[in-house]
């Protein structure tokens, strides 16, 4: 058990210590410096952060003839702690909430002094902050302060003031952290759905998202009493209506959530990756709904949020890298749907000089499609070799595996990878593993089904035709009628098989093809 607790707190320590800055790193070393007994945490602190990855024997090592290395573990609790109290003074600015904190600090210092005025001029600083900001649950702690002023003083005034103004605005405000629970926990249902990636595809489907948009609250964004839960409310439907394939109507409220924010910069600037979600959303939006000129107005504005926001270097490195790998797929995807696919490789070999900072940061579903639209880029161009190797990399993934859909398209995309490579062989096998994949998921839809089926009595019996031109065109026509239905139209987002197909049938490269109906 002490080896586990050891292990743990050693990786927390080097997670911490290299998340620091070099100004944090240079202030927690003038902090630490204040007090004469601190100099072995330095050393310490110094090695861990030279270190690619924790090495406790290491660490041991350079520390053989000291005293502290007996207890380690305590060292390295006193360290991790002391780098705290070190970002702590260091961002005690950090956001409207962090100057309430620190105002509610001093409020308890000077209550215990019985300076009970000075408390309430501090209250009264913390509360016109806290309004400003919306800081409902600060609010209350204010409240709570008063309260206990109040009940110390016994003076009458005081007494009255709590009842008549306090106590009814304390009503409020729990009035308003309900609704905003209420409105947070729906927009969970609904972002579930979304990112284990059930676009709705079948009524079973429709019925999980109906289920959350009949609920009373989200019938009337007048329900929505914050600015919060007016944020979620637009969210919900925004999500609903994405999934449901009624795009105009969910960038319509993608729209309103951009809109609402910019109004309040301040929000921003207190929980910029909000912003982050909304331009994601309203730009993936106008994507595929050919909006092209309104997509190149968002993208630098995504792109610059840290800038355009003031928003500290410190505090926004999992932002930047947010922002950079959400920025790379949407102007890629744009890209893409706009058939720019000398732009695409281009922005792709730009990425190809920063990739070992794109593999250093951690897994996550919009890191996943980039890597997917990149080989989907290749397999548009031809370049099959790369196509194959950028989808291996989805495929090889294990850290996550959701959305579900993408990995579903993701094996369909890497079987005709190699078919255009001729790889039968692999692809007999890659066929009765996928069926088994698709099965498990509950994702053999009728457009999946259909294309397997071709694969399985045309590519691996080997029955296509004399004239292979008439295969497809057969093809074409089965995908066409099963796409009529809007709900498995989806299915081509990830990737349009029927213009996979026409190519096929007019005996052009892809790139070719798309970029002559373009011009058409």
């Amino acid at each position: 058990m002490n080896i586990v607790n050891i292990n743990c707190m050693s990786n927390r320590l080097f997670i911490l210590i290299n998340s620091l800055s070099k100004q944090e790193k240079r202030y927690f070393k003038l902090f630490a410096g204040n007090n004469r007994k601190a100099s072995n945490y330095i050393r310490l602190f110094d090695v861990i952060a030279k270190q690619k990855s924790y090495d406790e024997k290491q660490v041991r090592e350079y520390f053989c003839n000291e005293t502290f290395i007996k207890q380690l573990h305590v060292t390295k609790n006193h360290l991790y702690n002391l780098i705290l109290k070190s970002l702590q003074l260091y961002h005690t600015d950090i956001s409207a909430e962090s100057k309430i904190k620190k105002l509610l600090s001093f409020v308890e210092i000077l209550y215990h002094k019985g300076l009970y005025n000075e408390c309430t001029n501090l209250l009264d600083k913390a509360k016109k902050i806290a309004i400003e900001n919306e800081s409902h649950l600060l609010l209350i702690e204010i409240i709570e302060w008063h309260s206990k002023i109040a009940f110390i003083v016994t003076k009458v005034s005081n007494l009255e003031k709590f009842i008549f103004e306090h106590y009814k605005n304390e009503i409020e405000i729990l009035k308003i952290l309900r609704n905003k629970s209420e409105y947070r926990k729906l927009f969970y249902e609904i972002l579930i759905l979304n990112n284990l990636g059930t676009p709705i595809r079948s009524s079973f489907d429709l019925t999980k998202y109906k289920k959350i948009i009949s609920r009373p609250l989200l019938k009337n964004e007048k329900m929505a009493i914050s600015y919060f839960s007016r944020v979620m409310f637009y969210y919900i439907q925004a999500y609903y209506y994405l999934n449901k394939g009624e795009i105009d109507e969910s960038s319509r409220f993608n729209e309103r959530i951009v809109s609402l924010m910019e109004k309040d910069p301040r929000q921003i600037k207190n929980s910029p990756i909000h912003y982050v979600a909304a331009l994601n959303n309203l730009i993936y939006s106008n994507i595929h709904l050919k909006k092209f000129s309104q997509c190149y107005t968002l993208l630098p504005k995504l792109k610059n949020i840290a800038k355009n926001y003031s928003l500290s270097n410190d505090l926004t490195i999992d932002l930047k890298e947010i922002i950079f790998i959400r920025s790379n797929f949407l102007e890629l995807e744009l890209y893409k749907e706009s058939y720019e696919f000398e732009k695409a490789i281009h922005l792709i070999n730009e990425l190809k000089l920063k990739i070992h900072y794109f593999f250093s940061i951690p897994i996550t579903r919009y890191k996943i499609f980039l890597m997917y639209t990149i080989s989907y880029i290749y397999f548009v161009l031809s370049d099959y070799s790369n196509a194959l190797c950028w989808i291996n990399k989805v495929l090889n993934i294990t850290e996550i595996k959701e959305p579900v859909d993408i990995f579903c398209f993701a094996r369909i995309l890497n079987i005709l990878i190699h078919y255009e490579l001729n790889n039968f062989r692999e692809i007999e096998y890659l066929y009765q593993s996928n069926i088994r994949f698709f099965s498990k998921r509950n994702r053999l839809y009728k457009l999946e089904s259909f294309i397997f089926n071709f694969i399985k009595n045309k590519l691996l019996n080997k029955t296509l035709s004399d004239n292979l031109v008439t295969d497809f065109i057969n093809l074409k026509k089965e995908l066409q009628r099963i796409t009529i239905n809007p709900q498995d139209k989806k299915a081509l987002q990830y990737f349009d098989c029927v213009l996979w197909v026409e190519s096929k049938i007019e005996n052009m490269k892809m790139n070719e093809y798309l970029i002559s109906r373009k011009n058409f």
